[in-house]
């Protein structure tokens, strides 16, 4: 049976769905989440099929497994267990600034929160730090583990590499503070997926989370 190609698809549910081309790339996804590290890094240029993988990983881990009849993951031992999925993408992150770069990544969670009925403690006034923070909070109350996917990393330094340095060093703080909420909340998450076009150690994703693993040259 011919199927559709769909160019640039980003999400795994549509291209099912709609009866489109996939490549069945479920049985490395399942060696990814089941054996050793639970905390990966993967940088890939553009149009590399990021985000789709990243769309995969969130339908896995919310446990719709029908959504996989037919692909190698569905009849392994995986047990299919339902984890809230913190998914964020930093590329619709529009600033220039540090301080706009702020308010955006506040906006960012306020939002994923609101859609996803989470409940969350901060004002505008807080970093958007205390607002990733937040939401780890409102999952342990529930004694929840989550699941924490975080696309385009990287957008807001490749989007401002330009600036002068004192700018770029600001908006690289910035995004220091966001991401070393992930370390303060090792224990809350059973799954940890960053992925983006580069690799900037500076921004304390390396430095923070000890047991990152980078599997870009895998």
């Amino acid at each position: 049976m011919n199927k559709k190609i769909q160019y640039g698809a980003a999400s795994f549910r549509e291209i099912l769905e709609t009866g489109s081309l996939y490549i069945d790339k479920t049985a490395k996804i399942y060696e990814l989440i089941t054996k050793g590290s639970r905390r990966f890094f993967l940088s890939r240029p553009r149009r590399f099929g990021k985000t789709l993988l990243v769309s995969t990983l969130s339908e896995i881990f919310q446990g719709n497994r029908e959504l996989f009849q037919g692909l190698s993951i569905y009849n392994t031992d995986y047990d299919w267990k339902p984890y809230p999925v913190i998914r964020l993408s930093l590329s619709t992150v529009a600033a220039t600034n540090a301080k706009d770069l702020n308010q955006s990544l506040i906006k960012l969670v306020a939002d994923f929160a609101e859609i996803n009925d989470y409940q969350l403690n901060s004002t505008f006034s807080s970093s958007c730090g205390d607002y990733l923070n937040d939401l780890f909070k409102y999952f342990k109350k529930l004694k929840q583990q989550v699941v924490v996917l975080i696309d385009e990393y990287d957008y807001p330094i490749l989007k401002n590499i330009n600036l002068d340095i004192n700018s770029l060093e600001e908006i690289r703080e910035t995004l220091k503070d966001f991401y070393s909420v992930l370390k303060g909340n090792t224990d809350s998450i059973r799954f940890l997926f960053l992925t983006g076009v580069g690799s900037f150690s500076k921004t304390s994703i390396f430095s923070g989370i000890n047991d990152l693993s980078d599997i870009s040259a895998d």
